[in-house]
């Protein structure tokens, strides 16, 4: 049995690898070969801030409006977001129960390890 492993420090930092590891037989004097499938999950950091240009605070929750996948936002109204489409829409759940609404355009060269924004996020009724 042979143990094969990519080190994932190795990779870009916006790649993604379900698994860097495998435990492979090859037959006798054979060869073998591995696919490792690496994601490039199409995001960026975004930075969000409210209609006077404050960053939404801390604990807020950031919502894909096409997939439903949820992100956190954390300081400086700063969320990574990973399926961005040439136009995305997020919505916003803040701590207190209100919600908002931005609408992007981020072009390919921009996703990955791109900080955006700021975003400016629109109020809607809860």
């Amino acid at each position: 049995m042979n143990h094969l492993a990519i080190e994932p420090t190795d990779l870009p930092p916006d790649a993604v690898i379900a698994t860097g590891e495998r435990d492979v037989r090859p037959q006798d004097r054979a060869g073998v070969v591995l696919r490792f499938p690496i994601k490039r999950p199409n995001g960026a950091v975004l930075v969000l801030v409210d209609a006077s240009g404050r960053p939404l605070p801390p604990g807020s929750t950031v919502t894909l409006e096409a997939s439903g996948a949820t992100f956190p936002l954390g300081f400086d109204g700063e969320t990574f977001v990973e399926g961005l489409d040439q136009h995305t829409v997020l919505n916003v759940a803040r701590p207190d129960g209100t919600r908002c609404r931005v609408g992007l355009s981020v072009a390919a060269r921009d996703r990955g390890l791109a900080r955006l924004g700021p975003f400016s996020c629109v109020e809607t009724a809860p």
